[in-house]
């Protein structure tokens, strides 16, 4: 009803829970293509959806997680930046999911910001 007839042209940081535990990436990409199939049939855009991966796709059941990017940062490492954002991409991709909120490229300049630990610094 809310992409068909209202016009609900996207999806944001929709969790799945069936029972006690998070979708498996399968579970995600089959809900995916479900809202992307009302689009359709509605004649309406495409539906994106976007989570939040900056800690890894820990949405997923067989996600992989990663150290928040502030403790990334800290390691002065590279390498391990790179490889949290593939797995979170490679995980976010594999669930049908096409946007992922992670790497948050920008510092924080505000000491009190409270999610300064979603930052690399």
């Amino acid at each position: 009803r809310f992409i068909g007839e209202m016009g609900i042209g996207s999806v944001l940081n929709l969790v799945g829970d069936i029972g006690d535990s998070p979708w498996t990436a399968a579970q995600y990409r089959e809900v995916s293509m479900a809202l992307q199939k009302v689009a359709k049939d509605s004649n309406k855009p495409p539906v994106i959806w976007g989570m939040d991966s900056v800690h890894g796709a820990n949405y997923l059941r067989d996600g992989t997680w990663a150290p928040s990017p502030l403790n990334i940062a800290a390691t002065f490492n590279v390498t391990n930046a790179l490889v949290a954002g593939q797995w979170a991409s490679h995980d976010t991709r594999v669930a049908g999911i096409p946007w992922l909120f992670s790497p948050l490229l920008g510092l924080s300049w505000q000491a009190s910001f409270a999610r300064t630990y979603e930052t690399f610094g």
